[in-house]
């Protein structure tokens, strides 16, 4: 298969236009979701990217996302979870471009540009139910990346492309995180991004940020961000306004993106 170099800023370019034709179907079929992580960040500090940035991250309430997953259709984009590909690793869900791939990496060399989609999931009141949580996560979390390491030794080895049970680990850690709670809506409910530092961190968030929305500027277009914002930048980064040091301006993930090409 012949293949041409995605560069950095075309990357971008296509990753704005996923998040439009995202925003634009939820708008439709009034799905709610926000700007998160360094895509929020970038539409406060740069109403964009931030320039050195090389993803978007949004994040949807789970019942939300359980909606966007059983409808979303797109020709050029696919939603990715654990149900629906044989090897991914997360407990969020991916939109990815299907006209675009990397090389490098084993679990995603078939996956191209992407959107990382993160559950607002639901919580206790009580501290204590919620380190119960954070407990059972880190042991699912322990037997998950043990699966993970074991099957990218083996196929490093051996003529295979999995292992048995590794979906099935894969799968339980997504459930638990995701559906081990009831969705709460309630008064004192407190809620957690299911994205792996918001785990580590047990980073929780009181459910009234999430109870209004406003808008915010990525790239010359309006998108939905939560309207309390600066506490969730706050928890997130501290003084979010003030740059980092020039030695850390740099892209997170430095991925190499291709197009497919006949």
């Amino acid at each position: 298969m012949k293949s041409r170099l995605i560069t950095f800023e075309e990357q971008k370019q296509i990753q704005f236009e996923m998040l439009q034709e995202i925003d634009s179907f939820c708008r439709v079929n009034g799905i709610r979701y926000s700007l998160a992580f360094g895509t929020l960040l970038g539409s406060i500090r740069h109403q964009g990217y931030i320039p050195w940035d090389d993803d978007i991250d949004i994040m949807m309430p789970l019942p939300d996302l359980l909606r966007f997953k059983n409808s979303f259709y797109s020709e050029n984009l696919k939603y990715c979870d654990v149900d629906t590909e044989e090897y991914y690793l997360f407990p969020f869900s991916r939109v990815a471009h299907k006209n675009t791939f990397k090389k490098r990496g084993i679990c995603f060399k078939s996956y191209g540009v992407c959107i990382d989609i993160y559950p607002i999931i639901s919580l206790p009141s009580s501290r204590l139910e919620q380190n119960v949580f954070f407990e059972k996560a880190e042991m699912l979390q322990k037997k998950r990346l043990f699966f993970i390491r074991l099957r990218s030794c083996l196929i490093r080895v051996f003529p295979i492309k999995t292992i048995i049970g590794f979906k099935r680990k894969m799968k339980s850690y997504r459930d638990f995180i995701l559906f081990s709670n009831d969705y709460i809506d309630g008064k004192d409910a407190y809620y957690i991004i299911a994205g792996p530092l918001s785990l580590r961190e047990r980073m929780t968030y009181n459910k009234d940020m999430f109870s209004r929305m406003s808008i915010g500027w990525f790239e010359g277009k309006e998108f939905p961000i939560i309207a309390d914002f600066d506490y969730f930048l706050t928890l997130r980064y501290g003084d979010y306004m003030s740059l980092p040091p020039e030695n850390q301006r740099h892209p997170y993930h430095g991925d190499r993106f291709y197009w497919r090409t006949n």
